[in-house]
């Protein structure tokens, strides 16, 4: 068995679909988190359950990827 640490990940879109089932399974693999999404709301509910449900750090920043 590997004591290598999972490190961290950066994940885009990361309340609903695609991004959150990325998210969800990063988390469970031990990577601590950085959330990136547009609604604000949303984000915080997405990182508290992930934060409540692993023992990973779960970092997050609101933002419209789509714009400069």
């Amino acid at each position: 068995m590997s004591t290598q640490k999972a490190g961290a990940a950066l994940v885009t879109g990361a309340t609903a679909g695609l991004g959150a089932a990325y998210a969800e399974e990063l988390a469970a693999r031990g990577h601590n988190l950085l959330l990136v999404a547009r609604d604000q709301a949303r984000l915080e509910s997405a990182a508290a359950g992930l934060a409540e449900r692993s023992s990973v750090e779960v970092s997050m920043l609101s933002a419209d990827l789509s714009t400069p």
